[in-house]
């Protein structure tokens, strides 16, 4: 067998953390944001109007409109 020990270095045998993802993090802020405001439109028609509003500028669709607010038909 070969001796190895001179050639070992630490920085090859630790393992490092993953690398946090700003990306995924921003998604999540934003997405918390938007989910506190839909909770909020439930006590205020003009902020849910204006949510409703949002939502046809971006051209959805009646189906992903209602899950998106979650509706229920009662």
């Amino acid at each position: 067998m070969i001796d190895r020990r001179d050639d070992f270095k630490i920085d090859e045998q630790v393992m490092k953390r993953a690398e946090i993802d700003t990306r995924v993090i921003e998604q999540a802020k934003l997405a918390e944001k938007k989910l506190k405001r839909l909770k909020m439109a439930k006590f205020s028609k003009d902020l849910f109007d204006e949510i409703i509003e949002e939502m046809m500028r971006d051209k959805k669709t009646i189906m992903e409109m209602l899950a998106e607010l979650d509706a229920d038909e009662d």
